[in-house]
């Protein structure tokens, strides 16, 4: 079994060395690794050409975003299964990919598009919470929100290239779109019950500035594979609606406030 891990970088000189290191010190050996860069205009180039006799494939140049990035790397892929990590994600310890395989195999066994699991949740460098779960029936619970936890996500390759690759026309909810068409056309998936990536909040999907626009491609890509209602007024959708106006007003220490308590309550619920 082969993996392809597929990284996109844009002004990461901050996190990029730990997200590299994470996986070359990975016991398991038989992988790629293939990284696109946006064009970055700080030292992020200048590390990548340090590691570039390691990388399967590299290019830094103007892209369209994360997926577009993603897409680049996926036709030139070689592996079975496809990792895509964030470059400020990185990889919880030196077995998170042996810790994997049994889950992979199994998946092998019944051709499961995807093999998902649980994510650490980092904010502010400290560990806040584990969040992923099983779902007895996953295509229904994808027609109301985005479950699958995609940094730690697996992709069947094959399979992938059945359905079409990342959506740019997308910028944030690619992968969700991504992960429904997998589940759609191939219901069956398997589940790990324990993190493999550490995962840094404030990325697209969570980033205050983004809510609108996340809101709005959610929309869209109910509309894309027809379900309704497009708008979901659910108790996730109003906490949104709520920090896009606290964001407005410039209550950026507020913001950060409430995710505290959140994280706090979600962690005394877990235990």
């Amino acid at each position: 079994m082969r993996f392809s891990i597929i990284i996109a970088t844009y002004n990461s000189e901050k996190t990029l060395i730990r997200c590299l290191e994470s996986v070359f010190s990975q016991a398991f050996k038989n992988f790629e690794v293939l990284v696109k860069d946006g064009a970055s205009t700080d030292s992020t180039v200048s590390i990548l050409k340090a590691y570039a006799s390691r990388f399967s494939y590299y290019n830094s140049s103007p892209d369209a975003g994360v997926y577009d990035a993603w897409n680049e790397c996926i036709t030139r892929s070689t592996g079975d299964w496809l990792l895509f990590l964030g470059s400020d994600d990185y990889l919880t310890d030196q077995n998170a990919l042996n810790n994997v395989l049994p889950y992979l195999e199994a998946a092998d066994k019944i051709n499961a598009p995807l093999v998902h699991g649980q994510n650490l949740i980092i904010r502010n460098n400290v560990e806040v919470q584990v969040l992923g779960g099983a779902f007895e029936n996953l295509k229904e619970v994808l027609k109301k929100k985005m479950v699958v936890r995609h940094p730690g996500c697996f992709h069947n390759r094959a399979l992938l290239f059945d359905i079409g690759l990342y959506d740019t026309n997308f910028k944030i909810v690619g992968d969700y779109d991504l992960v429904y068409r997998l589940v759609s056309m191939h219901s069956k998936t398997v589940f790990y019950p324990f993190s493999i990536v550490a995962h840094v909040m404030g990325g697209l999907s969570t980033a205050p500035s983004k809510l609108e626009q996340l809101l709005d491609e959610i929309v869209l890509m109910r509309k894309k594979h027809s379900l309704y209602p497009l708008r979901l007024i659910d108790w996730d959708y109003i906490k949104k609606i709520v920090l896009i106006g606290l964001y407005k007003i410039h209550c950026d220490t507020l913001i950060g406030w409430i995710f505290q308590i959140k994280s706090r309550l979600s962690n005394r619920s877990n235990n």
